[in-house]
């Protein structure tokens, strides 16, 4: 699946407690998929950007933007990327929602996986969920999915799927859109 209109919205953080791979993970995982030739939305608030993802995914050559809270500073080197600033956090996850066909979970901190589910329950039509899970990073979400997802997200097995590596995250992605 070759796609230049899909745009995959990446959750992940690579700050504050977590796995320690999480770095080389997001960078694995940008260049693999920009090579897929999609583009990308990535959310930056509290500080907290997938600056590992971004870097690998804008040196294949992908589009990417970013949607920020107000008071987010972009580093220098990224300076270029468009950012769109949402003052709340809900115009900020709606916006994801607005420009993505996918979301994309990669190991981190609850911080992004928070996100990803805040933005996830916003969505008019719900999106395929891909999690990538790396060292059982997102072990506890198949129980969150089932027991607490599955009461306000009717059929929430069938959008969230969980993946071994950043190869398979893009096999199951193919299947679901």
């Amino acid at each position: 699946m070759q796609n230049k209109e899909l745009t995959l919205a990446i959750f992940a953080s690579d700050e504050g407690a977590g796995d320690s791979e999480r770095g080389e993970i997001m960078s694995q995982a940008g260049s693999f998929l920009a090579a897929r030739g999609v583009s990308f939305v990535c959310l930056a608030q509290d500080g907290v950007l997938c600056v590992p993802f971004i870097i690998s995914a804008r040196s294949i050559g992908a589009k990417i933007t970013i949607i920020a809270d107000e008071e987010f500073l972009l580093p220098k080197k990224l300076k270029d990327i468009p950012l769109e600033r949402f003052a709340l956090a809900t115009d900020r996850y709606k916006r994801i929602g607005e420009l993505s066909g996918a979301f994309i979970g990669l190991p981190g901190s609850l911080h992004s996986a928070k996100a990803l589910f805040e933005s996830y329950i916003l969505l008019e039509k719900k999106l395929p969920i891909l999690l990538l899970n790396k060292n059982k990073s997102f072990e506890f979400m198949r129980g969150f999915a089932l027991d607490v997802m599955s009461h306000k997200i009717r059929n929430i097995d069938k959008h969230l799927q969980h993946a071994d590596n950043v190869e398979d995250i893009w096999n199951r992605l193919s299947k679901m859109i």
